[in-house]
């Protein structure tokens, strides 16, 4: 039904500061990237309302993916990561290369952010409310703090694009606005 390039422009960010990035992640046309604790990425979607929950996920360079639907508003998540560690099992373990921090470098962006897109335009007041994330230093190291979650480690990549620690590729990435505003 469709092109490679049709495909691949469904899978990769079209729009802010990814598509200016290095970052390969994020929310394409309908499509967006799992499954980052694991050794690959794989592209799909999901969606729930009260009485059903559903994914469907896949990785095409590797040629596996997965469907999962349950009449029940529970969450497929422990299944999703069950099948896609037993789809990568026959796969070599994919290294992402980590690079020293430069603590000087993350320096101006260290403090606290607010939620500027939400995924849902309908949850903006309580992202505004509750949400936010502060990046800070400890001990020499970088940490991502979102919402109520406790503190992720980040590992620089490269151009300021971090990855968080047990996951597999950067999907942070320190940058200016075009309106000259830091984001992470």
């Amino acid at each position: 039904l469709f092109t490679p390039v049709q495909i691949n422009r469904m899978e990769r960010p079209g729009s802010g500061i990814t598509i200016s990035s290095d970052m390969q992640v994020g929310y394409g046309l309908g499509n967006f990237t799992m499954h980052y604790d694991t050794p690959y990425l794989f592209h799909g979607h999901n969606g729930a309302i009260d009485g059903f929950y559903s994914v469907m996920a896949y990785n095409r360079d590797l040629g596996v993916g997965y469907a999962v639907a349950n009449n029940g508003s529970a969450s497929n998540r422990r299944i999703q990561q069950l099948l896609a560690n037993w789809l990568l099992s026959g796969f070599p373990v994919k290294k992402t290369v980590t690079l020293p921090l430069d603590s000087a470098a993350v320096q101006p962006w260290l403090g606290y952010y607010d939620v500027k897109n939400p995924r849902q335009q309908i949850l903006n007041l309580m992202e505004t409310m509750f949400g936010g994330a502060e990046l800070y230093m400890a001990g020499g190291e970088l940490f991502l703090k979102e919402d109520s979650d406790k503190p992720q480690k980040l590992l620089h990549t490269g151009n300021l694009l971090f990855k968080r620690e047990g996951h597999n590729t950067a999907t942070v990435k320190l940058a200016t606005s075009p309106g000259g505003s830091l984001v992470v």
